[in-house]
């Protein structure tokens, strides 16, 4: 999925998951070697399915600060956070 033309279509790879099977397959001669030079972070998630792949994008964002997602993501926070705190930077309606 991730290989066409003998070469990687991703520019990194986050191995994410509850057990092991994310450390063994990364040890594994059967993950290949091309993918796993793409590799920039493994990380521990206590969920699966939709709650796990965010909880992946929270604990990943040191290795994605350059995707426009979490670029995105991090503006709407601070967003709500300074409507949260009344900073006076935000205003809305008429």
């Amino acid at each position: 999925m991730f290989i066409a033309n003998d070469r990687c279509t991703v520019n990194g790879l986050i191995l994410a998951g509850s057990a092991d099977f994310k450390n063994d397959m990364e040890k594994s001669n059967m993950f290949d070697p091309r993918l796993l030079a793409k590799v920039t972070k493994v990380v521990d998630v206590s969920y699966g399915g939709e709650n796990g792949l965010n909880q992946a994008i929270e604990l990943s964002q040191e290795a994605m600060v350059n995707l426009k997602y979490v670029q995105e993501k991090n503006l709407i926070s601070r967003f709500f956070s300074d409507i949260a705190m009344d900073t006076g930077k935000v205003v809305y309606g008429l």
